[in-house]
């Protein structure tokens, strides 16, 4: 499981209700949601959640940035674990003299190894440098981490295959006025990171197999791109522009990828068409056969849509998420995504907006995910029904 967004200090209202799609085996039956359990995650109301792994249904772990406002001190980072039955909170280890720390993923190939990554920032505020943090099951540690080719380097996504092999991606800043932003890409050999070496612009999430390969996405100029890494080298892949949207008033953007195999990727995200009151966000989902992408079609409850995450079980089963203004949820069913029930409420406050950020899906189709919302950072569970789990 891999994430793709990077957290600040700023914890932003959130607008939107929960919306959760899901890519599933075709079936005549219609899907049903047993087993929602909404679940405060214990940290500040205000802090923000995103990136989660999850090595089993019993040991996961997601990341939380807390800034105490009007505080002078800076960001304060969490690791809440899920053990099964319930979370528990642990604070993570911070950069000596850093001004802001950024986390954008995290990757638990068991449950005695994590490594998030991200940046952190000291003297001159909007440059970083890449930050790497493992969990050894016992504490958080800071990892010695080449600084990257640019001025300002920070990594976006991590995933591993086990605690010997791990890939980061990113995105470094330089003075070229040509190429400003280049791909970052760091390897964890067990022992030492070391840089590698991708094309394109910034990467934004990546996705990993045992053998090994790894696909990433990223974004450049509005445009979206892929990249296969095939053990030696990394080479780009196809990858479409969706007709319509994009352009002077518009972009797409793709905000993670989930792999079940090297020719199974599924990446999600948003296309964006106008600007103003006159603009649509829709909900954007690709896949990859092993020699192409290519543009999955996808419902938008009022186009004002975007899809955050993704989690794929199998190479035919993945659950994605994200919000909307409205309230429903997707799955894929008969060759198409379509809508998932979802609980009335997964805000555990007084209001009904939230937005789930993250998911990490197993073998049996169950999913935890996480998100925000008015009564703070929260955790839920999707159980398929009886007729999915057979399937």
């Amino acid at each position: 499981m891999a994430v793709s967004r990077i957290l600040g200090r700023a914890v932003a209202p959130l607008f939107a209700a929960a919306s959760v799609m899901a890519w599933a085996c075709g079936t005549a039956s219609a899907a049903s949601a047993s087993g929602w359990a909404v679940q405060r995650l214990p940290v500040p109301s205000s802090a923000q959640t995103f990136p989660l792994s999850c090595s089993s249904s019993t040991a996961c772990t997601a990341v939380a940035t807390f800034y105490p406002f009007p505080s002078a001190e800076g960001d304060v980072l969490f690791a809440v674990r899920w053990n099964g039955q319930a979370w528990s909170r642990e604070v993570m280890a911070e950069p000596a003299g850093s001004s802001s720390v950024l986390i954008g993923g995290i990757s638990c190939p068991s449950e005695s190894f994590c490594v998030a990554v991200g940046g952190s920032t000291s003297a001159i505020a909007g440059r970083y440098v890449p930050l790497a943090e493992s969990w050894n099951g016992a504490m958080w540690s800071i990892e010695s981490i080449p600084a990257g080719p640019g001025v300002s380097s920070r990594l976006s996504s991590v995933s591993c295959t086990s605690p010997l092999a791990c890939t980061a991606v990113g995105e470094s800043v330089s003075r070229t006025p040509k190429r400003p932003v280049k791909p970052l890409v760091e390897r964890w050999n067990g022992t030492r990171w070391s840089l590698g070496r991708a094309r394109g612009g910034s990467l934004i999430s990546v996705s990993c197999n045992s053998h090994p390969e790894c696909t990433a996405i990223g974004n450049t100029a509005n445009r979206m791109f892929a990249e296969g890494w095939d053990g030696g080298r990394w080479s780009t892949e196809p990858n479409p522009h969706p007709r319509g949207f994009g352009g002077p008033n518009g972009d797409n953007e793709l905000n993670g990828v989930s792999c079940a195999s090297r020719d199974a990727c599924t990446a999600v995200g948003y296309s964006t068409w106008g600007s103003g009151f006159g603009s649509v966000r829709l909900t954007l989902a690709e896949h990859w056969n092993g020699s192409r992408w290519s543009v999955q079609s996808t419902p938008n409850p009022i186009q004002l849509d975007e899809l955050k995450s993704v989690s794929c079980s199998s190479g035919s089963s993945c659950i994605a998420v994200g919000d909307y203004t409205g309230r429903a949820g997707e799955w894929w069913r008969d060759g198409r995504w379509s809508v998932l029930p979802t609980p009335r409420r997964l805000s555990t406050g007084k209001s009904f907006d939230s937005a789930l950020q993250a998911v990490s899906c197993f073998a049996d189709g169950t999913c935890i995910a996480t998100g925000d919302a008015e009564g703070g950072p929260f955790a839920t569970e999707f159980q398929p029904s009886a007729s999915r789990r057979s399937h």
